[in-house]
């Protein structure tokens, strides 16, 4: 996933092979780690969606962040000897476990790639404080527009046909945008109905299509972080 980003070297391939050797297969449903685990490990993910949450003391659950392919999961507890969420699969997915002392060779062996991962996770928290704006200013329309884009063109960067078609899968279900959003199931729906009466997209079970893009994005102002990147420092390195 990493060769969408930059060439690669034939050393780089490698060491990307030998980050990805040890896999971990983790059905729809299944939780990979809960709050409170030991934080001995990152995950990369290699296919799949799956989402971190924390659940709050009134019951609620409050997903705060989606994980696809290319990421790096836990990166934020680098530091942190416990899980601060949970992280569960949405689908089927795969996973390539990396103990926390593997980072310090991948940075020996392969600097490009550990400066490229920690770009990409750097990135992830920007998107992460671009919702957390769209939750607190927007409505819950824009919210959950905000969000589809989100998703298009964070799923674009690996498959970049959408770009084409506009059409992407979105296993996610009303309650668990509900749950990332501050919304109610209710709410989703209506918004969901409303974008399509709208004409922003259309759908068909568990796909959507954008049909007015550049609409959409200009109603919520969406910032791409995915193609507005900047990776000239890694060929300095």
């Amino acid at each position: 996933m990493l060769s969408v980003y930059v060439d690669l070297t034939d050393e780089e391939h490698e060491g990307i092979a030998r980050l990805e050797k040890n896999e971990r297969t983790i059905g729809s449903d299944e939780m990979v780690f809960r709050e409170g685990d030991a934080a001995n490990e990152l995950y990369i993910v290699k296919s799949g969606w799956l989402c971190s949450f924390r659940n709050l003391e009134n019951g609620q659950r409050q997903v705060v962040q989606l994980h696809h392919p290319g990421d790096m999961c836990g990166s934020q507890e680098l530091m942190l000897r416990q899980r601060t969420s949970s992280m569960v699969a949405l689908v089927d997915s795969v996973l390539c476990p990396l103990p926390k002392s593997a980072l310090a060779r991948l940075g020996q062996e392969t600097p490009r790639i550990a400066l490229l991962i920690e770009a990409i996770v750097s990135r992830e928290l920007v998107t992460i404080v671009d919702t957390l704006q769209a939750i607190a200013r927007s409505q819950a329309l824009e919210r959950v527009l905000h969000l589809l884009l989100y998703l298009y063109h964070r799923l674009a960067v690996i498959n970049p046909s959408m770009e084409t078609t506009g059409n992407f899968r979105l296993p996610m279900t009303q309650s668990l945008i509900g749950d990332m959003l501050g919304l109610t199931n209710v709410s989703v729906s209506v918004a969901m109905k409303e974008l399509e009466r709208m004409g922003f997209i259309t759908r068909e079970r568990r796909a959507v299509t954008f049909i007015e893009l550049e609409k959409a994005k200009e109603r919520v102002d969406f910032k791409d972080r995915f193609q507005d990147a900047d990776l000239s420092f890694i060929d300095i390195a």
